[in-house]
């Protein structure tokens, strides 16, 4: 079953309560119904019973952002003015603007063959 996360830390809010109030066979009782609405494993659940849901996250996390919004505009503009033109096609235009007569190690590796 598909339960988005903020609903499943509610559902661990409003049963957590009764889960401690309760007896050892209501405890068995209430940690099955609320392992087979979350699909969570029952070690996980007994952890969310005892200590409550998670702090909400803060940020995005990830590696943080290499070029700023300036850049990135300057560079779609760029792109799209060479009509979304390839690093590979760029070099296969260059080799032939210049004339290569053989292919250099990094055509040959990559098989575009443009040696013009």
């Amino acid at each position: 079953m598909s339960v988005r996360q903020q609903s499943k830390h509610e559902l661990v809010a409003a049963q957590r309560a009764r889960y401690q109030r309760a007896s050892r066979t209501a405890k068995a009782q209430i940690l099955d119904e609320f392992v087979a609405a979350t699909g969570y494993h029952r070690k996980h659940a007994l952890r969310l019973f005892r200590e409550g849901p998670p702090a909400p996250r803060v940020g995005h996390g990830g590696r943080p952002r290499r070029y700023d919004a300036m850049v990135i505009g300057t560079l779609r503009e760029v792109a799209a003015l060479s009509d979304w033109l390839c690093g590979k096609r760029s070099w296969r235009n260059w080799c032939r603007r210049w004339k290569r007569r053989r292919p250099c190690t990094w055509t040959r590796r990559c098989g575009h063959g443009c040696s013009g």
